[in-house]
């Protein structure tokens, strides 16, 4: 109750549902805490085990519980977002992998244009400038894109780690 109560004071929580011992819960304020030092300073300063799975996109119920299961099933750490489960996936299970690659690029994969400016990225080297010019967009337009893409997946490409998430999603078969 502690925890909860901490959590609605600084990012404000919208109950969401109870699963077994598992608490879903819809963060009010989006604020850019880093969401990962807080649950380990929990962790040792409550001495209990919180693990946190994060993530800004999921679109149904149905499309959280398919995450929420592969990430109990695979994840065994106190914190993880949707791009530590990819990774984390391509290791552990490919076929958790593939069901949650649908869940995440289901507003992707059918828009060629998010498609061709996630792959200009690569190829650029994550530069938005450089992505711009290869996709013949202007760079206020691409930004936009990358937003678009971000709500849509969970995932911001402008980051390391979730843009390497991206790439193993787009291209494994």
């Amino acid at each position: 109750e502690k925890i909860i109560s901490f959590f609605n004071d600084l990012l404000g929580i919208d109950y969401f549902d109870q699963c077994d011992d598992t608490y879903i819960y819809k963060l009010l304020k989006d604020d850019n805490y880093e969401l990962e030092d807080i649950i380990d300073s929990l962790n040792v300063d409550f001495g209990v085990d919180i693990n946190v799975f994060e993530t800004n996109f999921l679109s149904s119920e149905a499309d959280m519980r398919i995450i929420l299961e592969v990430y109990l099933k695979n994840i065994k750490v106190s914190y993880s977002n949707v791009s530590k489960l990819v990774l984390d996936l391509v290791n552990n299970s490919l076929d958790d992998l593939h069901k949650i690659k649908k869940i995440i690029l289901k507003n992707i994969d059918n828009d060629n244009d998010l498609k061709n400016i996630i792959i200009a990225m690569y190829k650029n080297n994550l530069n938005v400038s450089q992505t711009a010019n290869a996709v013949y967009m202007h760079r206020n337009t691409v930004i936009n894109k990358l937003e678009l893409i971000k709500k849509n997946s969970g995932l911001d490409i402008q980051k390391f780690y979730d843009a390497m998430a991206m790439y193993i999603l787009i291209y494994i078969k």
